[in-house]
């Protein structure tokens, strides 16, 4: 409970309460919440059929899409021009847009393909290299391999 000033809150015992009237109320909010925040209760749960939870999370897909747009729509039509009129530090926005990254992940062998591509040419974490392919890197070998010198196969790069 909130108060002002010097007001005061008491809670008596009573002989005849039950507890059992506070657990359905907090059952009750338990499960308003679920539906209407969360946009459904089979993802909540604790007794859901797989049916009725594969349902419930195509809608949350569904509802998480539609968050993302509502904000990319939000960034794009109005953060990114009240930016641009509130000071000229913003104006490199112009032209620019805000779209999400959709990107999956890369699999060990993409990963390795890329970096067999641009090692020679540049110098490379070896811990970072290391969490994303899951090998153990010792050292770096002298460096064999010599940058392009044509543009061309600098663009290929």
């Amino acid at each position: 409970m909130v108060g002002r000033g010097q007001e005061k809150f008491e809670v008596s015992e009573t002989s005849g309460g039950n507890a059992a009237n506070f657990d359905l109320l907090i059952d009750r909010a338990n499960g308003e919440m679920s539906k209407r925040v969360l946009g459904g209760s089979g993802l909540t749960d604790e007794k859901t059929f797989v049916g009725s939870t594969d349902v419930q999370f195509r809608l949350a897909k569904d509802r998480f899409m539609s968050d993302k747009l509502l904000v990319k729509n939000v960034i794009n039509q109005q953060l990114f021009p009240r930016l641009i009129m509130l000071s000229p530090v913003y104006s490199i926005l112009k032209g620019h847009y805000f779209e999400w990254d959709e990107i999956e992940s890369q699999s060990s062998k993409e990963v390795a393909d890329i970096i067999a591509v641009i090692a020679p040419y540049f110098e490379l974490d070896p811990e970072e290299l290391t969490q994303k392919l899951g090998l153990t890197i010792l050292g770096q070998k002298a460096a064999t391999g010599t940058p392009p010198d044509d543009e061309a196969a600098k663009k290929k790069v």
